[in-house]
């Protein structure tokens, strides 16, 4: 089936690329179906299945001309290209990519089995659809939309993703209190909060250890793979595969902790600093894979928008420029003694982050309850599951004197 998919696919595409090429516009979906309904490759597809991959070949061009539109404005630096073919260009064979499936009548999730239509010739004794039995539960519950099944060749399995449409949570009516989030690599997120004496800083340390240990494996693995004139295996995708996701899942289960933090302190309101461009053109020198491979600070926007919006925090994005200059403070020009700390002419030293966080948190004219004096700080680690704090801020909730103080959640 999902050849099928691929094959309709490139006959598609090969008719939207030359009306293109000829100057032509682009057909529609509707003319789409219309020219395709007696082609072969759609006939050999449930019509819910094949109507979707015509809708995703015109969606594909939605998103290239939406691309190419920024690219004539300044927007994007890299000129987009044509919506491509599923095939492997050295040995021109159809690549499986995806089955999408248009609508829920089509097919059924339940009681972990998925149901999904078959064309005439592939059905058997059993019925019209195939049973597949899957591993997962259902996150989101509401209106279904499209289903689709995706081939991941590394690890050569097949993954649902489903698309569902749920109510927004409303946001409570109560005052505004407002938190900040100071957003960094080796630090990828230190909060501060609206009136209080505590701050919250996760660090990367371990995190960053089990990234470089992936990597490398992969450096070695290409090493070997070079010494036989290979580019790539199953096996290296595979390690991309798993080094990606380890930081994909540290972030959003770092979202979800800084979330229950936002919710035990009542906040309604989270500054999230943008740091669109920073990377740009810039060399770290030794650094350059900590922030230009490790750092995925969009990847940690995306969690924080999506755990917040489930929570009924509303996100704002503001401008990060010279929050790191001054002390929060007294407003003071700073200087760092230590990597991870600063130091005003007044005396007051803070954590670099922290600081960070508080001058971004300050900047919001709507704050009015400031931090008297120099918060404390709770440090936060990766244990490879979840982020927990570290030693020294258990130790500190016994010591209220300490610097650092126990978590809030």
């Amino acid at each position: 089936m999902a050849d099928r998919v691929s094959r309709l696919w490139n006959a598609a595409q090969f008719l939207s690329r030359q009306r293109y090429l000829a100057g032509e516009p682009v057909p529609s979906y509707a003319e789409l179906c219309a020219t395709f309904q007696a082609h072969e490759s759609y006939k050999a597809l449930p019509s819910d299945v094949a109507q979707e991959t015509l809708k995703k070949v015109r969606e594909s061009w939605k998103a290239y001309f939406e691309a190419l539109r920024a690219y004539r404005e300044g927007r994007v630096h890299n000129p987009p290209g044509l919506p491509g073919y599923w095939k492997d260009r050295k040995t021109g064979h159809r690549l499986v990519r995806c089955i999408p499936i248009k609508h829920p009548r089509s097919y059924r999730v339940a009681d972990g089995i998925l149901e999904i239509p078959l064309p005439p010739d592939l059905r058997g004794p059993e019925g019209t659809r195939l049973r597949l039995r899957i591993r997962g539960a259902k996150r989101w519950h509401g209106k279904e939309g499209r289903l689709e099944l995706v081939w991941d060749s590394a690890r050569r399995a097949w993954y649902a993703s489903q698309s569902v449409e749920v109510q927004c949570t409303a946001h409570t009516e109560r005052p505004r209190k407002f938190a900040a989030v100071d957003r960094g690599a080796r630090v990828p997120v230190a909060l501060a909060v609206e009136g209080s004496q505590e701050a919250w800083v996760f660090r990367s340390r371990e995190l960053w250890k089990d990234y470089r240990n992936l990597a490398g494996r992969i450096y070695r693995l290409q090493a070997l793979l070079a010494t036989r004139g290979q580019h790539t295996s199953r096996k290296l995708r595979r390690l991309f595969g798993r080094r990606r996701e380890r930081v994909l899942a540290a972030y959003r289960a770092l979202a979800r902790t800084v979330v229950r933090i936002l919710q035990k302190t009542k906040v309604t309101d989270l500054l999230v600093g943008d740091l669109t461009g920073i990377r740009e053109d810039m060399d770290f020198g030794k650094l350059n894979e900590l922030v230009h491979n490790f750092w995925s600070f969009r990847e940690l926007a995306s969690a924080l928008l999506d755990a917040c919006e489930r929570a009924g925090i509303r996100v704002h994005l503001v401008p990060e420029q010279g929050t790191s200059s001054h002390c929060a403070v007294c407003g003071q020009n700073v200087v760092r003694p230590l990597r991870s700390r600063v130091r005003c002419p007044a005396g007051h030293e803070i954590h670099a982050d922290v600081n960070g966080a508080l001058n971004l948190l300050y900047r919001e004219p709507e704050v009015r309850a400031r931090a008297e004096g120099r918060p404390r700080w709770c440090t936060y680690r990766w244990n490879g599951h979840r982020w927990v704090p570290t030693e020294s801020a258990r130790r500190s909730a016994q010591d209220p004197g300490s610097l650092q103080a126990a978590p809030a959640a």
